[in-house]
């Protein structure tokens, strides 16, 4: 994500990266000086909708063997946040679509950076797309998924 974000270099873009994983050191070596990334350490979960208020779009760029389902994008989008995931996170292939965000291919820079590009292009569209998020998920519950799989039996 960070590589992504350097190459497209939109100056009135900025990103947030939030954590305090294995690759922080790393990530804000590569950053450098950049003021439009900014860093935040680890958040506790009751402050996570304020984190996802401060932003227009949500980007989980896991590229795993670690990452299941992703529950942060339930919760971005119960925020009215647009999504940008990758086909590593399992909520992405249930939670993401046209209507609220896009899927890239894990791993594929420059499918990354496309669908970034395209998202970050139009702000009315992320508005859009977040609205679209939060219906979405309000009609979402692993009952609506077991019902999906088995039937309303």
């Amino acid at each position: 994500m960070l590589r992504a974000f350097l190459e497209l270099n939109m100056p009135d873009v900025h990103l947030l990266v939030v954590g305090d994983g294995l690759l922080k050191k790393i990530l804000k070596t590569a950053a450098g000086d950049q003021q439009t990334i900014h860093f935040m350490p680890f958040q506790n979960q009751q402050r996570m909708p304020a984190i996802y208020q401060s932003c227009d779009l949500f980007c989980i760029p896991s590229s795993g063997p670690g990452e299941s389902w992703g529950l942060a994008i339930n919760e971005a989008m119960a925020s009215k946040r647009a999504i940008l995931a990758s086909t590593k996170v399992g909520a992405a292939a249930d939670l993401v679509g046209p209507e609220n965000g896009l899927v890239f291919e894990s791993g594929n820079l420059d499918d990354l950076k496309c669908k970034l590009n395209r998202l970050l292009a139009d702000k009315q569209n992320l508005k859009r797309l977040g609205a679209a998020s939060r219906v979405k998920i309000q009609k979402w519950s692993f009952q609506h998924q077991i019902n999906a799989i088995y039937g309303d039996h």
